[in-house]
């Protein structure tokens, strides 16, 4: 669900079955696609933007828009986070509204994958990740 928590203009909402909505349409800024840059699903579209993978392109653009592993793990030649956060926090200053960065939105895990002390949720899913199932 990083699309929802990404969006800071209101635009998504739950429905009862758990399914990400868009539920304020009209709140969505134009010329703001972070939330297609963050989305894991690739799900969400802007038909009239330049990028081919923000789009809508046939075909595999998973590696166009972006890759999670890579985003959040680094590896990559263009920070894709960056860019989001950047074209979100345009969009919150042309609204009236304060830039927030990287502070709102993002968990702390994806933002520093290899550093930080672990939980006890992190350590029963690397015990699970152990497992031989």
């Amino acid at each position: 669900m990083e699309c929802i928590d990404f969006c800071l203009f209101g635009v998504y909402g739950v429905d009862s079955l758990d399914r990400i909505l868009v539920e304020e349409q009209d709140s969505c800024k134009k010329g703001c696609p972070a939330c297609s840059r963050v989305c894991p699903a690739n799900a969400i579209v802007f038909p009239g933007h330049k990028d081919s993978a923000i789009a809508g392109a046939d075909g595999d653009v998973a590696g166009l828009k972006i890759d999670l592993s890579k985003l959040f793990g680094g590896g990559n030649d263009i920070n894709v986070l960056d860019l989001a956060v950047k074209e979100r926090d345009e969009n919150l200053l042309a609204s009236g509204r304060d830039a927030v960065g990287t502070s709102v939105g993002i968990s702390d895990h994806l933002l520093n994958p290899k550093g930080g002390d672990k939980d006890e949720m992190d350590e029963l899913m690397d015990q699970l990740d152990s497992l031989e199932l």
